[in-house]
């Protein structure tokens, strides 16, 4: 159709080459020979992309990417996991620039497997591609001011009352929102109610699997927002709300949210465990059984929400005692099996 723009056959082959590449930098170390070889293919389709320029641009939003304001890939899983990487780790836009080689692209591709708070704890994306000596990718990031709890105090007076549509558009633009929408979000985050109203909403326009998904999705953004833009002084505060909300949402939409996405994401989301931290544990236990049916228990997945919780958490062994033993209490006999199999 006439006036219509299509992305170029190359652009999509480069993004595609670049997502194996960057699945095979996640899966191999570094003396593997499959990274190199990925991104040697990576420079391969990029030399053909760069025939009638000097860059390739990518530029991030939170629903994918996109080349010249056109969306790529749209709709499918694995492109839109890896733009919500990219996404998640504050960037706006990533440049492939003329020389760029198969080295630059595998050390892009390990900062990108650092966490958000790893990332920013090293000063940026910017910087640690600069301590790599990588100069032919360049990326914008965008920068989000920290909230403070004066700002919150001074902001009180302001309404929290959010349609989804409102709090969706604030997700949306957060990172370059306006300072007053920002302290909006904190505020809203520090009301579970409002939170646990809008996740049960996120569910209901998509029943099912995808549904609990993209609620997770964002209930997973707030914690990013939290760990991000919160003074720490304000983060156990809007830590403990999320985990509130989480309580005050019905057991069939709570239950497989924690166990499906939220206890395994947790294991290497920071943002996530800190939500889970701040949840007192007998209070935690108590959330994973309840209304669990005692004559068909998930005895694996139980052992599984074990093993995500205990594998990289420092609790006190005093403390886990106590919950494995509240545990045996609600759920009898099948929490000990299952407790014995998350030993293993």
């Amino acid at each position: 159709m006439d006036g219509e723009h299509h992305v170029p056959p190359v652009i999509e082959r480069f993004l595609k080459s670049l997502v194996v590449a960057n699945k095979a930098v996640g899966l191999y170390p570094p003396s593997s020979a499959i990274p190199r070889n990925t991104a040697a293919q990576v420079i391969k389709v990029l030399h053909d992309a760069l025939t009638q320029g000097s860059e390739l641009r990518l530029s991030v939003g939170k629903d994918g990417l996109f080349y010249e304001d056109e969306p790529l890939m749209r709709g499918n899983q694995a492109y839109a996991a890896f733009a919500h990487e990219l996404y998640t780790r504050q960037l706006a836009d990533v440049r492939f620039h003329s020389g760029t080689t198969a080295r630059d692209v595998i050390a892009f591709l390990s900062v990108l497997k650092n966490t958000p708070e790893e990332i920013a704890g090293g000063g940026g994306f910017e910087k640690r591609l600069w301590d790599l000596n990588v100069t032919a990718i360049t990326v914008t990031e965008t920068s989000v001011a920290i909230i403070s709890a004066d700002q919150i105090v001074d902001s009180e007076g302001e309404s929290i009352d959010l349609s989804p549509d409102e709090i969706e558009e604030m997700l949306a633009d957060y990172a370059a929102g306006r300072p007053r929408d920002r302290l909006v979000m904190a505020r809203f985050l520090g009301d579970p109610g409002a939170i646990s109203r809008y996740l049960r909403h996120v569910v209901e326009q998509d029943e099912g699997e995808f549904g609990l998904a993209c609620a997770f999705d964002r209930f997973a953004e707030f914690a990013q927002i939290v760990k991000a833009s919160i003074s720490e002084d304000l983060q156990d505060a809007l830590l403990r709300s999320l985990g509130e909300a989480l309580k005050e949402i019905e057991p069939e939409i709570r239950q497989p949210m924690m166990t499906d996405h939220l206890l395994p994401q947790a294991r290497t989301n920071e943002s996530l465990a800190d939500v889970l931290r701040n949840i007192d544990i007998g209070e935690l236990c108590e959330l994973l059984i309840e209304h669990m049916d005692p004559e068909s228990p998930s005895r694996e997945g139980l052992g599984r929400a074990l093993r995500n919780i205990t594998a990289d958490w420092s609790r006190a062994a005093k403390e886990w005692k106590l919950a494995m033993n509240q545990f045996a209490i609600l759920y009898e006999e099948r929490f000990t099996q299952a407790a014995h199999g998350a030993g293993r």
